[in-house]
């Protein structure tokens, strides 16, 4: 795809709860796009996340938005936050439905927006927060958690 940032892209359809196929309206050739902000929780989640994308953005253009520093990430995929047209951010709006997690690995202009959503979620145990504990987490998340409870830690002394 040339230059994307900020430019409309068709929504072709969701590859998995993360991950969707876009193409220019001009271009055959489709392109993968890796929604930033969105993680997986596991299997289930991500094939709930797979069919809302799929019916959200059904016939629909969306507008990508590019980090400047990265771009793709390590399978080749676009690194995208991903708008609807009406100016809905997709992964703010699956996380807060509880179909996935806020992924807090990567850094990205967005990531505000997106820890607010899976707060609503939380706080709403909507989704897989209806269920979830932290026991279950991913190692990835766990982790990060951990690493937040020392910070604050470190701040009360």
């Amino acid at each position: 795809m040339a230059s994307v940032d900020r430019k409309q892209a068709l929504f072709v359809g969701a590859i998995d709860g993360q991950t969707i196929a876009v193409r220019e309206e001009a271009a055959d050739a489709m392109t993968r796009v890796r929604l930033l902000g969105v993680a997986s929780f596991n299997p289930h989640w991500d094939a709930a996340a797979k069919e809302r994308l799929d019916s959200l953005l059904a016939g629909q253009a969306v507008v990508l938005h590019l980090e400047p520093t990265q771009t793709r990430d390590e399978q080749g995929d676009l690194l995208a936050y991903v708008m609807r047209e009406d100016g809905t951010p997709v992964s703010g709006q699956i996380v807060r439905e509880g179909l996935a997690l806020a992924d807090r690995r990567v850094k990205f202009a967005f990531d505000a927006a997106v820890d607010t959503a899976e707060g609503q979620a939380r706080r709403k145990h909507a989704g897989l927060w209806a269920l979830a504990d932290e026991k279950e987490m991913p190692r990835w998340r766990s982790a990060w958690f951990a690493e937040k409870l020392h910070q604050y830690s470190q701040e009360l002394h």
